[in-house]
């Protein structure tokens, strides 16, 4: 009785397979995906969960700049986690502040370095101020705790700013795309109510 049960069910799962595009492999077993389609229908799922997250888009936005706000903010290496646990807390969208870390790269980087080094250096005292020539001249070492305030300050506004763009602009793109997703599901059902009819 069970084989019939087991063999009832792989059937079940083929269809649905079949269904959402995943053919087996020539070969495979019944019942099993190939290592790319199980990828596919992984990855799949994970941007179908971020796109279809029951979540106003105030929540949507707050979320995606604090992972920005954490990306840039030097947290050595924890901020994705981090801003999963604050979201978490907040109660924010957790898959916006994840993705929102992601912007600290390599590529963005050295313009983070050099607007948190002039931000730093408009709003300290001049005797804590960021200079070119001590790093030419080689003697940064003993001042690297001196220079560190000058960092983090910097580093703070420059956090800040780019968190408050990525909330205005998340907001902005987020609620028009619920906009058109809801006036497009009412023309989908609209249109589906005259065919039925």
């Amino acid at each position: 009785m069970p084989k019939l049960r087991m063999d009832g069910l792989i059937g079940r799962k083929q269809q649905a397979n079949r269904s959402q595009g995943c053919q087996p492999e020539e070969g495979a077993e019944p019942g099993r995906r190939s290592w790319g389609a199980r990828l596919w229908r992984g990855g799949r799922a994970i941007y179908l969960r971020l796109v279809r997250q029951n979540s106003n888009p105030d929540k949507m936005a707050k979320g995606l700049a604090l992972g920005v706000f954490l990306g840039i903010f030097p947290t050595f290496g924890a901020g994705s986690a981090l801003a999963l646990l604050a979201s978490s807390w907040l109660r924010w969208n957790r898959v916006g502040a994840v993705l929102g870390t992601f912007i600290a790269n390599p590529l963005l980087n050295p313009l983070f370095l050099s607007l948190t080094v002039i931000a730093g250096n408009l709003v300290m005292p001049e005797s804590f101020r960021i200079a070119l020539e001590t790093f030419r001249q080689g003697d940064w070492g003993p001042r690297l705790l001196h220079l560190l305030p000058t960092y983090f300050v910097g580093n703070l506004l420059v956090s800040m700013l780019f968190a408050a763009l990525a909330y205005t602009a998340g907001l902005i793109v987020i609620t028009k795309y619920w906009k058109r997703r809801a006036k497009d599901s009412r023309h989908t059902g609209a249109a589906a109510e005259r065919r039925s009819s």
